[in-house]
Order: structure tokens, then C-alpha cells, then sequence
């Protein structure tokens, strides 16, 4: 995926300080000639008892899930970040990052992303987990004034191409 953003020039390359996104866009950034950012508000959403398992595994594990949006207060995995915690943490990242200049990367995880994805096109929270964010995946997003249009989404790289799969991209455009 750090090949794929480079030749898109941007300004810079924001990630979440989790190892696989930050290698991710250290690459892009200096493929870019550009600095990276690590920013923590762009972690993943913390997944409680269920960091670390599959979906499959914490369901056999008992780890109450809610991925649909449930009230903000509730979490989507039992003990984890509730949906409010998460949404807040995303809104003042994208409020930071969309200042930053006319052509923003992020690279972050799924969850992230849909949730950046929802903030600038002005969707209500839990709209963000209707959106399928495949590993190495790219979405693009021209913003105006805090809000955004989709250009193109879920574009995924060939293994072929040698992406790393452990991380997804936004690359952001301003007017």
C-alpha cells in the first residue's frame, strides 16, 4: 500500500502508532519525500477482551459483539471503547488532518477509516461499519470545508504487487 500512495504526492502521510500502519506509511512518506505523522487518535477502536482474536474466535470466547452501532454509550466489544469514546477520538483527528494541507494520506485500520470516512461525508456514527474496508484497501475523498465527497472506495492491490495487507489507506484531497 506505501507504493500506491507515494505517487499520489501527498503532503504528508498521518497513521495510527500501531506497528503495521505506521510501516505502511513510513514507506509511502518516503516514497513521497514527505514526513509521516503519527497521530494515536487514529488507532483502531480498542476491542477489549476481543483485541487480538478473530471475529469467530471471540464469538466462541463468549465476547459480546455489537458491530451495528448501538447506543454510544454501549462498546462493540464488551469492555472495550464505547462507540462515543471512538467517535470523538476520530472526529478531532479528522478536524487536525483535514487542515493540513491539499492532498492528506492516512493510513489506519478498518475501523478508522470507515469512521473518517462517515465524518466527512456527514453520516451519522454507526453508519461507519457499513462500509466493508478490505486489508490494503484505498478510499479517496475530496474535501471542502470539513465535508466530503467519495471518489472512489475499496480499491485493493494485488498481492502480486507485494502490498502489505495489514493496513488500509484514505487518501484525502482538499479544496
Amino acid at each position: 500500500a506505501g507504493s500506491l500512495i507515494a505517487p499520489w504526492q501527498p503532503n504528508g502521510v498521518h497513521c495510527s502508532p500501531r506497528l503495521r500502519a505506521r510501516r505502511v506509511a513510513e514507506l509511502a512518506a518516503s516514497l513521497a519525500g514527505v514526513d509521516a505523522f503519527v497521530d494515536d487518535d487514529l488507532a483502531e477502536i480498542d476491542f477489549g477482551s476481543a483485541e487480538g482474536l478473530t471475529f469467530e474466535e471471540a464469538k466462541r470466547a463468549g465476547v459480546e459483539i455489537d458491530l451495528l452501532g448501538g447506543p454510544p454509550e454501549s462498546a462493540p466489544f464488551r469492555d472495550g471503547e464505547t462507540w462515543r469514546a471512538f467517535a470523538e477520538r476520530i472526529d478531532a483527528a479528522a478536524d487536525r488532518i483535514e487542515h493540513y494541507g491539499l492532498r492528506i494520506a492516512v493510513v489506519a485500520h478498518g475501523g478508522t477509516v470507515r469512521s473518517l470516512i462517515s465524518h466527512w461525508l456527514g453520516l451519522p456514527d454507526n453508519a461507519a461499519w457499513r462500509f466493508a474496508v478490505p486489508n490494503a484497501s484505498v478510499a479517496t475523498l475530496t474535501l471542502w470545508d470539513g465535508t466530503g465527497t467519495l471518489r472512489t472506495f475499496g480499491f485493493e492491490p494485488t498481492e502480486s504487487g507485494g502490498a502489505d495487507t495489514s493496513a488500509s489507506a484514505a487518501l484525502f484531497g482538499s479544496r
